[in-house]
């Protein structure tokens, strides 16, 4: 019993590890676009989080303010952003009063992400392209640029932070499932020879011929199984 709770919890230790390896992954390395398919919006996605700031959304007497949507997926990544854009601007040199964005990462499941709120006055203007610092995450930190791919490293690593804040039950459905597959692949060899020297009549350690015995004369293993039902029989 007490090395099956040690498997299963080193088991469930290695899942959340390559859980947390393959979010990370796809954060730095999937191919997304944050300025792709940007659409008008009447009302925010529900769920979506954090909230868009109340002051971005207040028009005055020269122009009005809607929405806009835009969301991005690829292998394991999910991009979600939301802009507060001015309309009829002629005399505006950057619309935008401010972006949104939420990062989701993982695979099979969505199991890490990070947040950003980018007020154009903070920063200077966002605009469509919404140029961050990289202290602007929430959740997440900015990757250093070695670690991004070959073709992106001096496009704007800022955009592609590791996420840090676990999303629920993704991240853990994604530990069982990674948790399963390494006790497969190590444990699960050990298991089936176990298995397979208790059936022939061998000790599970060592596979000292144990037929009919109590306990293995070559390593002092108690027999168990099958090669111990022998024990007694003519």
């Amino acid at each position: 019993m007490k090395r099956a709770i040690r498997i299963a919890v080193i088991s469930l230790l290695l899942g959340a590890a390559i859980n947390v390896a393959v979010a990370w992954g796809c954060a730095l390395w999937s191919p997304c676009d944050p300025n792709g398919n940007v659409e008008p919006i009447k009302s925010i996605p529900i769920g979506f989080h954090p909230p868009v700031p109340t002051e971005w959304l207040t028009s005055d007497r020269s122009f009005d303010v809607i929405l806009a949507f835009s969301s991005e997926r690829s292998i394991g990544l999910r991009l979600d952003c939301v802009y507060a854009v001015e309309m009829d601007y002629p005399s505006v040199v950057d619309p935008c009063r401010g972006v949104v964005i939420v990062r989701r990462a993982g695979w099979p499941l969505p199991s890490l992400r990070c947040d950003a709120v980018i007020d154009a006055k903070t920063v200077g203007g966002v605009g469509l392209a919404c140029t961050l610092d990289p202290g602007s995450w929430h959740d997440g930190i900015t990757a250093p640029g070695v670690l991004h791919p070959r073709g992106t490293r001096s496009a704007l690593p800022e955009l592609r932070p590791i996420p840090l804040g676990p999303i629920w039950p993704g991240f853990a459905i994604n530990t069982l499932v990674y948790g399963v597959a390494g006790w497969t692949l190590l444990g699960g060899p050990f298991t089936v020879r176990r298995w397979r020297r208790a059936r022939r009549g061998l000790c599970v350690t060592c596979g000292y011929p144990v037929r009919g015995l109590g306990t293995c004369p070559e390593c002092g293993k108690e027999v168990s199984g099958p090669s111990a039902d022998a024990r007694g029989a003519p």
